[in-house]
């Protein structure tokens, strides 16, 4: 098999925003078949099925002329800033575009958004469970993986009991120090650089080799137990679902997910597999605003687009909630997880299943579910206030921006509404 390495170290600092018994709270049981009624949810004015419509901002509870200078004013605050658009009841009130030093962007440029990638695959396994197509999120990585790659552990490894639940929850368990390994090719701990450079010579040389090297990392806490911010647990929930499909994640997306919002979709070049079959799940997803604006809507809308439910509003409750008080992962001196005792505290987990409950620094705790990526990449969503912002930016520069992005949308457009 050729190395695809060189072109995948991108992958790299795909994101590192932030770093409980088995919890299966609110567990999503499919008893009674998907959910496919309306919800009691507001409804937007129109759904922009065929294209969004500009509103004045005070058709929409913002002064007259509040966003007449939006685009000037994040042009200086933040010059690396490539969209914005800001939506509410399904009315675009502000849109504007900013090319960079490295970066083009217009209305149908596709921004590579990080780790956003990760609600958007969340969204598309809520499509798979809506038709039936992905029905247990408790399928453990013994049953579903092949034995190629599961013969690389142990017959009694309690890794091989980790599941699609606890993947999208980033509950694997398995060491991974996404903020100080990723790019640390001295550690030599990173899966993706092991994979493809043989440092797991027991693994499989096809579709599995990448999982294979994210399984075969040590397991640092019982899986269900710890809560630890992992791009590869994503990766893992991809892996998964191709497993228990027999699809990719990027063409189910094209077909069941994006087109019926009236996306289109390049599944090689805008969101690839590494390897093939097998969707990056966590990032290198490759969007235009416009687009990750619907499945915004699809969010705000408890899974609804005009008048069908595309995603069962249970799923979109259980991957929206955060998984509350529980036990996050520590580290050492050294940088390696260590064991917790009981002397360590919980904290609340500010997470969903592969979205965020806060809006991060910045904003002041303002209540909204948020999709986030590494180098400011956000889209909020304010289901209150039936309130999209969303913002993306270059990639020349991949942390210490969020905080700032926040506080200028805080300022300039949160603080603006009236009503």
């Amino acid at each position: 098999m050729t190395s695809p390495l060189p072109s995948l170290l991108l992958l790299g600092s795909l994101l590192a925003l932030g770093a409980c018994g088995d919890d299966r709270s609110g567990s999503l049981t499919r008893d009674d078949g998907p959910t496919a009624t309306a919800t009691d949810a507001s409804s937007p004015d129109y759904w922009p099925a065929e294209g969004w419509r500009t509103a004045t901002p005070e058709s929409q509870g913002f002064p007259s002329g509040a966003f007449a200078t939006l685009a000037d004013d994040a042009a200086t605050a933040l010059p690396y800033y490539t969209s914005l658009m800001v939506i509410r009841n399904g009315w675009v009130l502000h849109e504007s575009y900013h090319p960079t030093d490295s970066e083009a962007s217009d209305a149908n440029t596709p921004h590579h958004v990080w780790s956003i990638t990760k609600s958007v695959t969340s969204l598309t396994l809520g499509r798979a469970w809506t038709l039936g197509d992905l029905t247990d999120l408790d399928e453990t990585a013994d049953s579903v993986f092949p034995a190629s790659v599961m013969d690389t552990l142990p017959t009694d490894d309690a890794r091989r009991g980790i599941t699609l639940r606890h993947a999208l929850q980033m509950r694997s368990g398995l060491a991974w120090n996404e903020p100080a390994w990723l790019l640390n090719f001295t550690a030599m701990k990173d899966p993706l650089f092991r994979a493809y450079s043989g440092l797991d010579p027991a693994c499989p040389t096809d579709a599995g080799i990448l999982a294979c090297s994210i399984l075969n990392q040590p397991l640092a806490y019982a899986p269900g137990t710890t809560w630890n911010y992992n791009t590869y647990d994503t990766y893992l929930a991809s892996a998964f679902f191709t497993g228990l499909t027999g699809q990719s994640l990027n063409q189910y997306a094209a077909t069941h997910l994006f087109a019926p919002l009236g996306i289109t979709f390049d599944v090689a070049s805008d969101w690839p597999n590494v390897p093939d079959p097998v969707t990056f799940g966590g990032g290198l997803l490759n969007i235009r605003s416009r687009d990750l604006a619907r499945l915004g809507m699809l969010a705000l809308y408890d899974g609804r687009w005009q008048d069908q439910q595309l995603i069962a509003k249970d799923w979109i409750d259980l991957t929206t909630t955060a998984q509350g008080t529980g036990r996050v992962a520590l580290f050492d001196v050294d940088g390696n997880p260590r064991a917790l005792t009981a002397d360590d505290p919980e904290v609340d987990i500010p997470y969903g299943l592969q979205w965020w409950r806060m809006t991060g620094p910045g904003l002041g705790g303002t209540p909204s579910l948020s999709a986030r990526g590494l180098g400011g990449q956000m889209m909020h969503i304010f289901k209150d206030k039936e309130l999209i912002i969303l913002i993306t930016c270059d990639s020349n520069v991949l942390s210490g921006r969020e905080a700032a992005i926040n506080d200028f949308l805080q300022t300039r457009i949160l603080d603006k509404l009236t009503l």
